[in-house]
């Protein structure tokens, strides 16, 4: 591992766009936990955490305790915990309601999840480490719109705890890396979360071919990361209700109702199954992250309107995502409806 690839990773990881000095702490502690992990996967020596970590200056900073135990978590697999690591701050304060912007878009995805609503038995789970992952991720190459056909790796760690994964996709000389973990997933959600989110992470980071490590994994990149495997989603449940695969929509359904459960709603913008379900869940997960919670529901949607434009997406991803969404849309009346009230 350089030095230059720490500094450009300390970089990454301290130039978030956070509104508070909590979010701001919680943000790059889950970074350097993100880091943490890509160095274990790299085989890269830890000092490069502790470094980093040090630099952050997080140990008397209003760290959220959940995410100093998960960066803790990662750390001690390579050992005894240097002092300078950050215990947590035990305090948690409600989060401020989301604007009425966001609240909006909130409801507009709601809709979208109702349409997509079925009654389906999803079946047995499985696990990613069985290899059901890596299936998916290779099958449904063509319901990405960001597939070049171009290889990710796979790193398989049976030993490390699920509760310790955050973001397992990282940048590297040789390509694309994904983490593989003891998750269980039914066949459906399998296909939605490896063959089209996690698979259009992997698409994403070999079609921009950034430095190393990539703008796309932290602060304002990952944001755009997350708006582009979030459209993904959305164009999935919008192609899977064309053609009638049912037990698709429910997963995907499901999926949003969860991100916009992430969100602090004020709830009185929609009336949806999925935006009365999604204001009464409240995300420990998220709580303190209001502005990457944000990416995943205003993201896409904000994507939509600007027709996929974006610095940190290349053209030709931009024109196959407009293409597809142009043409499911001629197909499907309520995807057209849909893409009405997101550009209106």
């Amino acid at each position: 591992m350089s030095q230059e690839y720490i500094d450009r990773a300390i970089e990454l990881m301290l130039d978030v766009p956070a509104r508070s000095e909590i979010e701001h702490s919680a943000w790059v502690c889950r970074s350097l936990t993100e880091f943490g992990l890509a160095l274990e996967v790299f085989e890269m020596d830890v000092q490069g955490l502790d470094a980093a970590v040090e630099v952050a200056a997080l140990r008397h900073s209003k760290v959220p305790q959940r995410f100093a135990k998960r960066l803790r978590g990662i750390r001690e697999r390579q050992g005894i915990i240097p002092s300078h690591y950050p215990l947590g701050y035990s305090e948690q304060l409600d989060p401020l309601p989301v604007s009425s912007k966001v609240e909006l878009d909130a409801a507009i995805l709601g809709s979208f999840s109702d349409l997509l609503r079925c009654r389906v038995d999803f079946g047995a789970s499985v696990s990613a480490l069985d290899g059901a992952g890596v299936r998916a991720y290779e099958a449904r190459r063509t319901w990405r719109p960001t597939n070049s056909g171009l290889p990710a790796r796979f790193k398989e760690k049976p030993d490390l705890p699920t509760q310790l994964l955050w973001r397992g996709w990282f940048s590297n000389a040789d390509g694309p890396v994904m983490v593989v973990v003891d998750e269980q997933l039914d066949s459906a959600r399998m296909d939605i979360w490896w063959g089209v989110h996690n698979g259009t992470h992997l698409d994403h980071l070999s079609a921009f071919n950034d430095s190393e490590p990539a703008r796309l994994e932290y602060g304002e990149g990952l944001i755009v990361a997350e708006q582009v495997a979030m459209s993904a989603e959305l164009l999935a449940g919008a192609e899977a209700m064309a053609v009638g695969n049912n037990r698709l929509c429910e997963a995907i359904a499901d999926g949003l109702e969860e991100r916009i459960g992430r969100l602090n709603l004020v709830g009185d913008l929609g009336d949806g199954r999925t935006y009365v379900n999604a204001t009464r869940l409240r995300s420990e997960e998220f709580s303190e992250l209001p502005v990457l919670s944000e990416a995943y529901v205003s993201g896409p949607l904000d994507l939509l309107r600007r027709r996929h434009q974006d610095s940190l997406l290349p053209k030709w991803i931009s024109k196959a995502f407009e293409d597809r969404w142009g043409a499911v849309a001629a197909r499907h009346q309520g995807v057209a409806n849909f893409l009405e009230r997101v550009r209106s």
